[in-house]
């Protein structure tokens, strides 16, 4: 037969007032008498189902799957003296949600077969339990890329939207996931494979024509040399033997007047 419980016995609930999702809530049942406990029950979610029992310990965890606010229930049974008797103490927790949140930064200009960086950003509102290390799945149109950190590079090989995403899972187990279509642009005349191929050929007449034109530019710097070598070589000469230099002969234009000598010496 089960008896009210005598005068003066209490039990009290010691609990956290608010919880996440994912994260063991620890209690305690703080109960009078204790040495005539002989049963100890819990019923978490105020359900009328008793989630745990112990018949040694006033202490009992529990991780709540989905956020509310709950009225959690302790139902202490005791021996006193061969009689027994149970009393049963509330208390209410507000259950919060313990997932993590993420968003993906995607590049400015995003393009086909060029390799592209795309980084998540995760923060976990558990501050007890939960947050950093986060685990990584990256995903390009659903098929997963091998990288399980914050930063992922992908290439996509041909333009237009792809979807990317990421999932990401906290230390408790708790998961989100974040996607977004992303639009790749064709890659230019530098840009992709094509692009490295187009570039190394640019470079390649780039070099043979700067080497052309730095070949003349040689060849041109020697003449100028060797003229300048000349004129010093002649300027030389001339001052060694003063009255060397002759003056230029006088050369009439075709068709001038001759002179009374020129005439003379015809006649």
């Amino acid at each position: 037969m089960i008896l009210l419980p005598p005068a003066g016995a209490s039990v009290q609930i010691d609990a956290p007032p608010e919880a996440y999702t994912g994260a063991p809530v620890l209690v305690s049942a703080n109960a009078s008498a204790s040495n005539e406990v002989v049963l100890i029950e819990w019923d978490f979610e105020g359900d009328g189902l008793w989630d745990a029992n112990s018949t040694h310990s006033t202490q009992a965890q529990f991780a709540y799957a989905t956020p509310n606010n709950y009225t959690m229930r302790v139902r202490v049974t005791r021996d006193t003296n061969g009689s027994l008797s149970m009393e049963v103490s509330g208390r209410s927790i507000v259950v919060r949600s313990g997932k993590p949140e993420v968003s993906i930064d995607v590049p400015d200009r995003p393009v086909a077969s060029v390799v592209q960086v795309f980084r998540a950003a995760a923060t976990d509102p558990d501050p007890a339990r939960g947050g950093e290390p986060f685990t990584y799945v990256w995903a390009v149109d659903g098929v997963v890329v091998a990288s399980t950190q914050a930063e992922a590079r992908v290439i996509v090989e041909q333009p237009g939207p792809h979807v990317i995403s990421v999932e990401v899972t906290d230390s408790e187990g708790l998961t989100a996931r974040r996607e977004s279509t992303v639009d790749f642009a064709a890659p230019g005349l530098f840009e992709g494979r094509s692009g490295m191929v187009n570039f190394a050929a640019a470079v390649t007449v780039a070099s043979f024509g700067l080497a052309f034109v730095m070949a003349r530019l040689q060849r041109r710097e020697r003449r100028a040399a060797a003229l300048r070598r000349d004129e010093r070589v002649l300027q030389a000469s001339e001052e060694a033997v003063p009255g060397r230099r002759s003056k230029p002969a006088k050369v009439p234009f075709a068709g001038a007047a001759p002179t009374q000598a020129e005439g003379a010496g015809a006649r």
